[in-house]
């Protein structure tokens, strides 16, 4: 849990402000929840453009192995988002 002792910059606080989530009973700000909320929504514009680029690499994949069933560097230019996934989930 956080001490509270550090707080980001006066100048820094209005990014949070539309995140902010506050305790209906003390209305005391969870700073825990309002960094959580922040986290939530900042993921959905990078997973939305992870569907254009892994489109993009399919696209760029097939044409390069001369077709969605032939190969490129090994693996099938269908496969090659699923192949790419496993090893940075294997790695992180």
């Amino acid at each position: 849990l956080s001490s509270g002792k550090h707080s980001a910059p006066y100048f820094l606080r209005w990014l949070e402000f539309p995140f902010r989530v506050k305790n209906p009973n003390t209305l005391v700000t969870l700073d825990e929840a309002t960094g959580h909320a922040m986290d939530v929504s900042a993921r959905g514009p990078i997973n939305q453009s992870g569907s254009f680029v892994g489109s993009a690499m399919m696209r760029l994949a097939a044409a390069q192995a001369g077709g969605p069933n032939m190969k490129v560097y090994g693996i099938q230019a269908s496969s090659v988002l699923t192949v790419g996934s496993v090893i940075v989930g294997v790695t992180a």
